[in-house]
């Protein structure tokens, strides 16, 4: 039952409130009151017609809300749209906007007119001129011989099994069209995976290769440069080596005669002693330098690899590593998505056989109750005097 209707910037009304209480409530004023827009009002809370030209001059939107109490024949139809039905009130507010836009929220969840006009049927009934129309539709004639059948909540299972199956189908079509999408990007991405897992880049490891790649690079230089310190220190001719033993020996022979000569003479040994051990050690280095070009080309070609990873997914290892994850992750993900997809089947078979259970269920209390009720109108025409008068019921499967 409709219990409050507020309307906002609607016409020429700037704000309404009206309450309305159990049994009949009517609506009076002099021509020109406003009444028939108290009734397009309950029309637009229906899912009637309603452009921008009913918003009032200067407003930037009208708004209509109207409050129900909780209506049992609507509640599959508010489950099936995905509506909350365990409210004490269903608030149902539309906005019509300067633009032509419409905003329709049913507690709270946002709905399409279309929708509303669904559900518009089931909370609000309107009568007025040329009511007798309604006897033309389909959809009013199938309401009538289901409420004449008492089969009105088998109609209801009905509307929602198929609802539901409709649900699943949608679903089921939109994983369908996005699967050759969702093929593509798995084959994308594990391809990006087996790249980056064929190079199997390590944390740290192009600082490591760096750094050798220096003294492979360098080897030749380096080399040649220690032979010629080590001639220097200890090579034919005058070498620094040679030079210290002279000046030590000189010393030695003259230490006996000189007040600082024991002194002299233990620096000079000092220094021939610091010369020798350096040029050990510079025959050592230079035994130990890597000069190797088949190795300089591995680290040359294992640098290049890391590097073209880098210029794909990032610019260290450490990255690359953190992209493979991310690649990993989404792949699972994919992979859930196709699970869904096959798992529809089942739901939609289940959804099939229930909506064909209690739609044979319907269709045959309607046939028994076809034959009633033509025979039930057809004894009132006879009362009518209405000779020859024949009512029909015709069932046509959907």
């Amino acid at each position: 039952m409709l219990t409050h209707l507020t309307i906002r910037d609607l016409a020429v009304i700037p704000e309404a409130e009206i309450p309305f209480a159990p049994g009949l409530n009517a609506i009076t004023g002099e021509t020109g009151a406003g009444k028939s827009l108290v009734g397009r009002a309950l029309a637009l809370a229906a899912g009637g017609r309603g452009g921008p030209e009913w918003i009032r001059e200067g407003a930037r939107k009208l708004v209509v809300e109207a409050v129900f109490t909780p209506e049992p024949c609507a509640a599959p139809l508010l489950e099936e749209l995905g509506v909350p039905t365990e409210e004490p009130e269903w608030v149902v507010r539309r906005a019509v906007e300067r633009g032509g836009r419409n905003r329709v929220f049913v507690n709270g969840v946002r709905l399409t007119v279309e929708q509303l006009r669904s559900l518009g049927a089931a909370l609000l009934q309107g009568h007025g001129q040329f009511e007798q129309q309604e006897l033309l539709q389909p959809a009013a004639q199938r309401a009538w011989l289901d409420r004449y059948a008492g089969a009105e909540g088998l109609a209801r299972r009905v509307a929602a099994a198929h609802g539901r199956l409709e649900g699943l189908r949608r679903r089921q079509a939109e994983l369908t069209a996005a699967a050759e999408e969702r093929a593509s990007r798995i084959a994308f991405l594990e391809f990006q995976r087996r790249e980056i897992q064929e190079v199997a880049p390590r944390p740290g490891e192009e600082a490591e290769l760096e750094a050798r790649h220096a003294r492979l690079a360098h080897a030749a230089e380096v080399r040649q440069g220690l032979a010629e310190a080590a001639a220097r220190l200890a090579g034919e001719g005058d070498s620094l080596t040679g030079g210290a033993a002279a000046v030590e020996a000189l010393l030695e022979r003259i230490a006996p005669h000189l007040a600082a000569g024991e002194e002299l003479l233990g620096l000079a040994a000092e220094a021939r002693i610091a010369l020798e051990e350096l040029s050990r050690s510079v025959e050592q280095a230079a035994r130990g330098v890597e000069d190797d070009p088949a190795a300089l080309e591995q680290v040359e070609a294992r640098l290049a690899e890391l590097h073209g990873l880098h210029r794909k997914y990032g610019p260290s290892n450490e990255r690359v590593l953190e992209r493979l994850a991310e690649i990993e992750a989404e792949l699972a993900h994919l992979a859930a998505a196709e699970g869904e997809s096959a798992g529809l089947g089942p739901e939609v078979a289940a959804a099939e056989a229930e909506l064909a259970e209690a739609a044979a269920a319907l269709s045959g209390r309607r046939r028994a109750a076809a034959e009633a009720l033509a025979a039930a109108v057809g004894g009132r025409l006879a009362e009518l005097e209405m000779a020859g008068g024949r009512f029909e019921v015709g069932l046509t499967p959907l």
